[in-house]
């Protein structure tokens, strides 16, 4: 997870101040990225110099972007934060079961505005999993009947009204 999104998460959370912040999220990610770094003082010293001045920029570029405010040196979160987030959570990995083999297939159409093409990506992925072909880009050919909870996370991610659900039938086919 990138440095932006640990902040966020963490700020979700548990606002505070810079050192709070600091001594709770940044050496911990920095720990781990930077975990083969060189063993003497002076490149340890430059390490650190390097770290505090990666997370003083991050955090300013978080709030420059309306994502976090610091009210009397405590960071917060801001509603626009909260809504990036929660975007990142519409995006899980579902693990669905793949359907049982059934002679029912569906065809699945959509078109998926540019500003959702994150949730266009996952749609694609979601459908490869459980067994579906892509014939266009946007068209898909798989096992029917899809799983609910599929459908249900459609919804959540405001999806449905741009995907079409065809039935097919064997007698269809040519």
């Amino acid at each position: 997870m990138r440095l932006t999104d640990e902040i966020l998460f963490f700020l979700s959370q548990n606002p505070g101040n810079y050192k709070l912040l600091r001594r709770r999220l940044g050496d911990a990610y920095f720990e781990e990225k930077l975990e083969e770094e060189a063993e003497q003082r002076r490149a340890e010293r430059k390490r650190d110099n390097k770290r505090d001045r990666v997370f003083r920029v991050t955090l300013s570029k978080l709030k420059s972007r309306g994502l976090i405010k610091s009210e009397n040196e405590i960071w917060k979160i801001t509603t626009e934060g909260l809504r990036k987030i929660a975007g990142q959570k519409l995006f899980p990995k579902l693990n669905l079961q793949k359907p049982k083999k059934t002679k029912q297939q569906v065809i699945i159409a959509f078109d998926i505005p540019e500003d959702k093409r994150k949730s266009r990506y996952w749609l694609r992925v979601e459908l490869v999993s459980l067994g579906f072909k892509m014939l266009q880009k946007s068209v898909w050919l798989g096992p029917a009947p899809l799983p609910r909870e599929l459908i249900e996370h459609l919804k959540l991610m405001d999806l449905l009204p741009h995907i079409k659900f065809f039935e097919v039938k064997k007698s269809d086919i040519v």
